[in-house]
């Protein structure tokens, strides 16, 4: 299960790979410059974004839609991770988690649950007179309770992961579909920088939908400054904003 969740990342790798700009490298070799030399990271993010938005080599590859598409991608297949975990240790009646923690909680009878059962009768064969007889005991089965847990913080991982991806799912749908959202993220910008009314109509321009979305990536990894002084930096030169 866990090589399905690295699929998603897998495939957001492979298509980035073909922008004209390969993003993660981007976004981790300008995280490492501005921790060292701040100045010499805005010139690094100023001359790549200004050359990948220049050429428009990759129009093709719509980077907010795909990061959404990943985000889906990414909830599938912990769905379906869920569903496995389900269809081995669960029942018809019940989701299997939620009825562990139930039997956990409420100290319910492994043997009649029988999801990880730690007593079982079992056939011994005795030798006899030259014969098998078989024996019926009863047999302790211990490290099911080692597997019990195991299954249980697995199961709970997964359902923690799902609820914070649905989370980022919502977040940046809004900020990146919702007109008045992506307004708010130009409008913090504007307040940092309070520019004039001519810079303002430039910058509302300027700040499409891509470029808020790998704005927001800088944001998340550098600081909000770093990305206000990158705009800074576009503004300044007239042929990146027109």
């Amino acid at each position: 299960m866990s090589y399905l969740l690295k699929f998603p990342q897998i495939v957001w790798i492979t298509i980035t790979g073909f922008h004209s700009m390969d993003l993660n490298n981007f976004i981790a070799e300008l995280t490492k410059l501005a921790n060292t030399n701040r100045k010499v990271a805005l010139d690094y993010a100023f001359g790549t974004l200004k050359f990948d938005w220049d050429i428009r080599s990759r129009k093709w590859i719509d980077l907010p839609i795909f990061y959404i598409f990943f985000k889906v991608l990414s909830i599938g297949i912990i769905l379906l991770d869920l569903a496995i975990i389900q269809f081995v240790f669960g029942t018809s009646n019940e989701i299997f988690g939620f009825q562990l923690i139930h039997n956990l909680l409420y100290k319910i009878s492994w043997r009649e649950t029988a999801t990880f059962p730690r007593i079982v009768q079992c056939i011994i064969w005795r030798n006899e007179e030259a014969s098998a007889v078989p024996n019926l005991v009863t047999c302790v089965l211990s490290l099911n309770a080692i597997y019990e847990k195991t299954i249980l913080l697995i199961w709970i991982w997964l359902v923690i992961l799902l609820i914070l991806s649905i989370i980022s799912l919502v977040y940046w749908s809004c900020k990146l579909f919702i007109p008045f959202v992506r307004q708010i993220m130009i409008n913090n910008i504007l307040e940092t920088m309070s520019p004039d009314e001519l810079c303002k109509r430039k910058l509302n321009g300027f700040l499409n939908r891509e470029r808020c979305f790998v704005f927001s990536l800088i944001s998340l990894n550098i600081d909000h400054v770093f990305h206000v002084e990158i705009s800074w930096r576009f503004l300044a030169d007239d042929s990146s904003i027109l």
